[in-house]
């Protein structure tokens, strides 16, 4: 697998796959994606901006997510807790893969693969934020080493956990 920004013209197929992955946190009961997030537009938006990713094997794409550097979170506060430092950091969303593989650790993949660019880059603190409900996420975030910072409010005040994680710089080949 490799990680790579995504083009416009892998627009429909990460759409399929955040489509599919909607419906199965649907049928699992996750309002998660539920409020009609991502859209087409944001997405098609994180494209153009260059901050969208795929993950890859040949041909076929995997798995996507954005994520933005140093980009302002998309809510105002945390309850009961606080970021550990401000700036510079960059923004996990919209992590999705294709349910019909087989093979388990795309999204770890995914999220590695962004730890690594964002130490590439300067940037040593990662964020995520997840509804409380969605078990596989928050197993994954912490899973990789992210830790709870509190409880945001985002879209139409829908409560999620916010998680973030320090990045040290080290990596080994």
């Amino acid at each position: 697998m490799e990680l790579r920004k995504a083009k416009q013209s892998d627009f429909v197929t990460v759409m399929e796959i955040i489509e599919a992955a909607r419906a199965i946190m649907k049928g699992m009961g996750l309002v998660q994606w539920q409020d009609g997030h991502p859209n087409a537009a944001a997405v098609s938006r994180d494209i153009c901006d260059g901050n969208f990713y795929v993950a890859v094997e040949g041909d076929e794409i995997l798995g996507c997510a954005a994520l933005l550097f140093d980009a302002e979170p998309t809510y105002n506060y945390i309850e009961n807790g606080a970021w550990q430092s401000d700036r510079p950091y960059a923004t996990v969303h919209k992590v999705a893969t294709k349910a019909v593989v087989k093979r388990s650790g795309i999204a770890s993949f995914i999220m590695e693969s962004f730890e690594r660019l964002c130490v590439e880059n300067g940037v040593y603190w990662l964020r995520v934020d997840t509804h409380e409900d969605n078990t596989p996420m928050r197993n994954l975030i912490k899973k990789q080493g992210f830790v709870y910072s509190g409880k945001v409010y985002v879209v139409n005040n829908s409560p999620r956990l916010a998680y973030e994680k320090k990045l040290n710089g080290e990596w080994k080949n």
